[in-house]
């Protein structure tokens, strides 16, 4: 897994993987999984102070043995410029990263994994929850949320 980076963890924490109709979100607070989902990522940010925002960027890989339209790669790139003009024009500190920044080579099963291992008793509940409540059993839309929790995970350091 790719190096996290240094520093100690911010005080709330947003982790947003970008999609072209809604994204999966996970909000952090001292480090912990306070909530998660799909849809639009939450408002909470803009009056709850400073956080840092980490956004997937999509990207084309080419020779991917995962063939993704051009059209969903910039809209979701698209979505992911508009959220970080959103956070970046109130208090919030914006990083972009890429998949390989977060997870490397490894494939979605691998990711969830380590994410289930990672994650507490309480914050597992938590996360069932919410992806039954958002994706309705859904498997591509609960990667969307298990994908924002894996970037949180790394960008904790957890």
């Amino acid at each position: 897994m790719p190096p996290t980076p240094a520093g100690p963890p911010p005080p709330l924490l947003l982790t947003i993987d970008t999609d072209t109709h809604a994204s999966g979100w996970a909000v952090w607070s001292r480090g912990e999984l306070a909530d998660a989902g799909r849809s639009r990522p939450p408002r909470l940010l803009e009056y709850m102070g400073p956080a840092v925002v980490v956004i997937e960027r999509p990207r084309h890989y080419p020779g991917s043995k995962i063939k993704a339209r051009v059209d969903d790669l910039l809209d979701s790139a698209i979505e992911a410029g508009r959220l970080a003009g959103r956070y970046e024009s109130g208090l919030c500190a914006v990083e972009l990263i890429t998949a390989p920044n977060w997870k490397g080579q490894a494939p979605k099963h691998v990711t969830q994994a380590r994410a289930r291992r990672a994650l507490s008793a309480s914050e597992l509940e938590l996360v069932e929850e919410r992806i039954l409540r958002d994706c309705k059993r859904d498997k591509r839309k609960a990667s969307d949320v298990w994908d924002a929790i894996g970037i949180g995970l790394w960008r904790l350091g957890r």
